[in-house]
């Protein structure tokens, strides 16, 4: 008879919390400390609560589980869940970092996820959207500026583009963070990780975009630049447009256009930086304007065509 252990369903442990201090303790850590992005932090956020989950089925406290525990924990998610190796190896990341977190505090002598490996991830050629595709897409987005949800696509995907923006950096961009030069010329003002102040400037393309936008854009009580429309005449509320509003309005473009299925905003922020290269622009410029912190996560994302790497050993 298989045991309730082995057995364990995730769907019959959902909470809406993550229980107890030391989770949210850790979590509040690396969003004022380290100055993990919102989105990371609501990531580790789900991953804590999952295993808090398990720690509560087996009765016991997160600082009390054992290697073993842990183990038992990430096979479940494997061979129960399906979980792919990129989801495992965050997760496996989250609680690296938690354990770590407890022992740099004193509350645990040793971490029991020291010894736990990191799955090998399978290295993937990055999908970008070739010159054609993308000025497809624009041009599309161009025809349709005759109301504000119009202006606001156009928009909005120009910046993916021209811009390389996270889908997070997308739905927090403020009116604030548009600044203009002694030249008169806009660029965008992020902070990242540990405040790292990041300067991209507006292509003439995109600013063309923007103006447009703006000029139809209501005002709101909040500073979110792209805005949600919900609701009727007369009663309609402009919130903010979130991750996943962007994420479904890409794949209605997607779909509408024909192209290819894996094209998703993350996969706009490939092309820009695939671009960036294949125009000559140095890689250490492309990853400033990313935002990396090292080159090796800049050459991660980047795409290159067959014909540049011939054209670039005929140069030899």
């Amino acid at each position: 008879m298989a045991s309730k252990k082995k057995g364990l369903d995730f769907k019959d442990l959902v909470r809406d919390e993550v229980t107890g201090d030391l989770p949210e303790q850790f979590l509040k850590w690396l969003e004022v400390e380290k100055h993990y992005s919102p989105n990371t932090v609501y990531q580790y956020r789900c991953d804590l609560k999952l295993l808090g989950d398990y720690a509560r089925a087996i009765k016991k406290d997160l600082q009390d589980l054992s290697y073993a525990n842990l183990f038992a924990f990430l096979r479940i998610l494997k061979e129960k869940k399906g979980y792919q190796a990129r989801t495992m190896a965050r997760k496996i990341a989250c609680m690296k970092s938690f354990y770590k977190w407890l022992v740099r505090d004193k509350v645990l002598e040793h971490s029991p996820a020291e010894a736990i490996e990191s799955p090998k991830l399978p290295r993937g050629i990055p999908m970008a959207l070739n010159h054609e595709q993308m000025d497809q897409l624009l041009n599309h987005t161009s025809m349709l500026t005759y109301n504000l949800e119009g202006k606001r696509d156009n928009c909005l995907m120009h910046f993916l583009f021209y811009l390389g923006l996270r889908v997070s950096e997308l739905s927090n961009l403020r009116l604030e963070n548009l600044k203009k030069d002694d030249q008169g010329g806009r660029y965008v003002q992020l902070y990242g990780k540990g405040n790292k102040e990041r300067k991209i400037p507006l292509h003439r393309e995109a600013e063309r975009a923007l103006e447009l936008y703006l000029s139809m854009r209501p005002d709101t009580p909040h500073g979110y630049l792209f805005i949600s429309i919900k609701g009727s005449r007369g009663r309609v509320k402009y919130g903010r447009l979130c991750v996943r509003s962007i994420q479904a309005l890409v794949a209605r473009y997607r779909a509408r256009l024909s192209l290819p299925e894996k094209f998703t905003p993350h996969k706009g922020r490939h092309t820009f930086l695939s671009r960036l290269v294949q125009q000559g622009v140095d890689i250490s410029i492309a990853g400033k304007l990313a935002g990396h912190a090292n080159l090796q996560t800049t050459m991660g994302y980047l795409t290159f065509r067959d014909e540049d790497i011939r054209a670039a050993v005929d140069k030899l």
